[in-house]
């Protein structure tokens, strides 16, 4: 029989109460942990690469950030449920493909079509992944290792062989890779609405509030009626459309689509997370964190290419800071546990 002590929200005398989270009440530490790590990075690479603080380069990496972006936001709303997925990078590679076929076969709407096509490939991966992960009991990493095999597999399968798939002449979705809107870059402005509905969902909706309760306990979110199963499987499903829509914006930015593209955009979108300050234990993290940590990797990687950087160097440097936030995460856990009153 489970102790009563070790469900969070519940009674000594059994009943159950599970308050909402409190979302703001994170250690202010976690919360500043991306922001300053960004800050400090901006002020180094500043002073060691001409031409990095320039407004252009500042436009090239958020423009080059938009792809990551909505990957790591999407893969968020399923780490605060406790999962990951790591199948998103050869999702959004796969919805690349079929969004570029269906602009090769379709006139007319072609565009808006392939967007539609896009996001339901990643909707279609996304809900396997929950089913499997939330009905089934499968390991995240069984499952999601799987389904990203499955998609490289068929995103080979659909380029018919070759190196590249080019968006026909008639398709709009490439201008916008050199469009601007108020001075801000066109293909950020379009990745804008699934940020927006992201933050939306998460901080505005009972469906969000199940994800940050999943997260910091299923069980007793379950005890008060959270539909545990089906909403860990609808955080799978969501993270797989955010795949499909940076499928889109890959294809858009660089007005092809390689089934070779790609490679290791599962593990920046986690690093993302983890860089932003969002743990990886599940019922804590924001949008704007998952953000943030995008847009950290991205001023890494410009700013190492600027100076002249090994490209291999890039890697060990992030890795290096992935185990620093990660060892941060820990400590910042292990201080709040002290913290708690006896008995609590």
């Amino acid at each position: 029989m489970n102790n009563p002590k070790t469900l969070s929200g519940i009674t000594m005398n059994g009943q159950t109460r599970l308050a909402t989270p409190k979302l703001p009440a994170l250690l202010p530490l976690r919360e500043l942990t991306g922001i300053v790590a960004l800050a400090v990075l901006w002020l180094v690479l500043a002073s060691m690469a001409p031409g990095f603080a320039s407004l252009v380069n500042m436009g090239n990496v958020v423009s080059q950030s938009t792809f990551l972006l909505v990957l790591s936001v999407g893969q968020m709303l399923v780490i605060v449920t406790r999962g990951f997925d790591i199948s998103v990078g050869p999702v959004a590679i796969l919805a690349s493909i079929v969004a570029a076929q269906t602009a090769l076969r379709i006139g007319g709407m072609g565009d808006i079509a392939a967007i539609g096509a896009a996001v339901t490939v990643g909707l279609v991966f996304g809900a396997v992944n929950g089913y499997l992960v939330a009905y089934r009991r499968i390991e995240p990493v069984i499952v999601t290792l799987g389904t990203a095999l499955i998609a490289r597999g068929l995103a080979t399968a659909g380029s018919g062989g070759a190196d590249a798939l080019m968006l026909p002449p008639s398709s709009h979705l490439h201008t916008l890779a050199y469009q601007s809107w108020i001075g801000v870059p066109a293909l950020t402005v379009c990745a804008l609405p699934a940020l927006v509905a992201a933050w939306w969902l998460a901080m505005r909706t009972p469906l969000g509030r199940w994800f940050y309760m999943i997260g910091s306990n299923a069980i007793a979110a379950g005890l008060v009626g959270v539909p545990v199963r089906r909403a860990g499987m609808t955080a799978y499903a969501l993270c797989g459309a955010f795949a499909g829509v940076a499928g889109v914006l890959l294809l858009a930015r660089s007005g092809s689509a390689v089934a070779v593209d790609g490679n290791g955009m599962e593990m920046q979108s986690i690093a993302a997370c983890v860089i932003g300050g969002i743990s990886l234990m599940g019922g804590r993290g924001r949008v704007w964190q998952a953000v943030v940590g995008a847009l950290f990797i991205q001023t890494l990687l410009n700013g190492l290419n600027l100076i002249g950087a090994s490209p291999f160097m890039s890697e060990w440097v992030l890795g290096a800071i992935i185990v620093v936030c990660g060892a941060m995460d820990f400590l910042l856990r292990q201080l709040r546990r002290m913290r708690r009153p006896a008995g609590a």
